[in-house]
């Protein structure tokens, strides 16, 4: 795998998972352990279809992570209009 490639993949799973996101990531793709720990060394690429499906996991956590900004700004909003009363 192409040293872009692996530090990519790092900086999703690190992103999605924290430090410790091999097993994470590999529940979510639906790959053993082994197959993200070969890709994170370069050993092994990941497929086409495994690169689509972790583009698909980070769309799926940025959408939730935007559904989670927009409640707690509602939030602080309910909040600052309560303590103006």
């Amino acid at each position: 795998m192409a040293k872009k490639e692996q530090e990519l993949l790092a900086r999703a799973g690190e992103a999605l998972y924290g430090p410790a996101w091999h097993s994470d990531l590999a529940r979510d793709l639906g790959v053993s352990r082994r197959s993200v720990q070969r890709w994170a060394a370069g050993e092994r690429s990941p497929s086409g279809e495994t690169w689509k499906q972790l583009a698909m996991v980070v769309l799926n956590r940025y959408r939730n992570m935007t559904d989670l900004m927009l409640d707690l700004v509602t939030q602080m909003e309910e909040m600052a209009a309560r303590e103006e009363c």
